[in-house]
């Protein structure tokens, strides 16, 4: 992939009627995985959508990171 072109890969994050957080990739609407914490569900997308210069959109939410240790932003 040429380095100033941008990928089509964009992931959502978004909160469940079951209160689980699911990833979901735009355009498909299939769920691709689903985790208790919005932390743990956007580190998993940004894993993923990284390596393809992807996008993640997460519901806007308060991400706490102090208590899990780590810095950064999601």
């Amino acid at each position: 992939m040429d380095l100033n072109q941008e990928s089509k890969l964009v992931l959502s994050v978004l909160r469940g009627q079951d209160n689980r957080w699911h990833v979901t990739e735009q355009g498909f609407g299939q769920l691709l995985d689903s985790f208790d914490s919005p932390h743990e569900a956007c580190a998993w997308a940004v894993v993923r959508a990284e390596p393809k210069r992807g996008r993640v959109f997460v519901e806007n939410v308060l991400v706490d990171y102090s208590k899990t240790g780590e810095t950064g932003t999601c």
